[in-house]
């Protein structure tokens, strides 16, 4: 009877795995399947998910590790071998994706989406946008209620600055899938653009709450509260999660740099925008809007001299 209950708690622990996996709850994900492998032990099903989890991420190191660790409790060599052309296909890595990806499909046809997912960000990686054209309408044919594919469509009209049209994909989108989790990103940013700042608010919070480390949808967020006049807000959520965005030598990325300080000088703490963008000017010497900055934060400071060399 024990046995049949561990068995039936693993079970019901790895679909609602993969279920989050499938809305791209990538995070919950990971926290599920470490609560089971606390639970219950290791088992190969649950690295393989787990693999899956930080492939969606694109977190690579942590997506090797769990495969190889799942390969020694006797995941077969096929499937790791499927699973790193997936990750190679992401990160734009593969010879003739298109032709890899379709023999992939053939041996694979019950991971038709995560394959043609997977094309799609290599595409978008190598700025093939006239291939991602030709495919989305191949993979709607497919599978037509893929959520990612208005997903896709949606950052396609974005780069465009085409609000509305990103709009009338996500829209309908949302309402047929409100718990797949990239929609809110597209949504945030395209409300964003459109101007209607309070839907963008909402929808980027909601993104974050899933991905509080995507720097994207924090430089968005941030700023919508910027225009509504809620820069303190945006400052505490940067610095609640700021360790998740330092890369190996503890840096932050160039753009959230300047948008902490631009949220400083918001909120008139004039010497910290000064300290905030110390490194970043003298890497950056040329760059209008680290020398706009700094120009009025010196200003206010009664720094008249140093404001004029910065103007």
């Amino acid at each position: 009877a024990l046995f049949a209950w561990r068995s039936r708690q693993t079970s019901q622990g790895l679909e609602l795995a993969q279920k989050l996996l499938l809305n791209e709850e990538n995070r919950q994900a990971i926290a599920t399947l470490e609560s089971l492998k606390g639970r219950f032990g290791v088992h190969n099903q649950t690295r393989l998910l787990l693999a899956r989890a930080y492939r969606q991420l694109g977190k690579k190191d942590a997506f090797e590790r769990q495969l190889e660790l799942g390969e020694s409790l006797g995941l077969s060599v096929e499937t790791v071998q499927a699973e790193k052309l997936l990750f190679q296909a992401q990160l734009g890595m593969l010879d003739s994706p298109e032709s890899r990806i379709a023999e992939f499909i053939e041996s694979h046809p019950q991971d038709f989406d995560a394959a043609a997912r997977s094309l799609v960000f290599g595409l978008l990686r190598q700025q093939d946008t006239q291939r991602i054209d030709r495919f989305l309408p191949m993979w709607q044919t497919q599978s037509p209620d893929a959520p990612w594919i208005p997903t896709f469509r949606a950052m396609m009209h974005l780069t465009k600055r085409d609000w509305k049209g990103a709009l009338l994909e996500i829209e309908p989108a949302l309402k047929k899938h409100p718990n797949f989790v990239p929609l809110y990103l597209q949504a945030g940013i395209a409300y964003h653009g459109d101007q209607q700042l309070e839907l963008a608010e909402s929808l980027l919070d909601r993104y974050l709450n899933s991905q509080p480390d995507n720097t994207e949808a924090l430089l968005s967020y941030s700023e919508v509260l910027r225009k509504l006049g809620r820069a303190p807000e945006a400052l505490e959520r940067i610095e609640k999660n700021i360790e998740s965005f330092r890369d190996p030598f503890r840096k932050i990325k160039s753009s959230l740099t300047l948008q902490i300080a631009k949220l400083y000088l918001d909120a008139d703490e004039n010497q910290k925008v000064i300290d905030t963008l110390g490194r970043l000017s003298k890497e950056w010497p040329e760059d209008v809007e680290i020398a706009s900055t700094l120009s009025q934060a010196y200003q206010r400071l009664g720094d008249e001299p140093r404001s004029a060399a910065y103007a």
